[in-house]
């Protein structure tokens, strides 16, 4: 549902990453690509395996590139940007303190 913020209506977005499955003749191992971010590609020995292989990878680039400051999708270096529904807030800031 669109939510009003100040003058415009955003409405939450999700993201879907696109991942394409393909067995090698050759050898049976499975391939997996996540099409949406080029080099996401892994191996598996049975498509179950090669599909979490590549969630864990895609995951470990988007951290990877929010860290460095690059937009997570295409790894260009962007400012950060609030994404809608993910909220960071601290919630005790004198526990370091101790």
């Amino acid at each position: 549902m669109p939510r009003q913020t100040g003058s415009r209506v955003s409405a939450r977005r999700r993201l879907i990453l696109n991942v394409e499955l393909e067995e090698e003749r050759e050898t049976g191992r499975w391939i997996a690509e996540v099409v949406d971010m080029p080099g996401v590609m892994v191996y598996g020995d049975n498509k179950v395996e090669a599909f979490r292989r590549a969630q864990a990878l895609a995951f470990e680039v988007l951290a990877d590139r929010l860290k460095n400051g690059e937009d997570p999708l295409t790894g260009r270096p962007s400012r950060p940007r609030p994404i809608d529904g993910v909220r960071f807030a601290s919630v005790r800031q004198t526990a370091l303190a101790r």
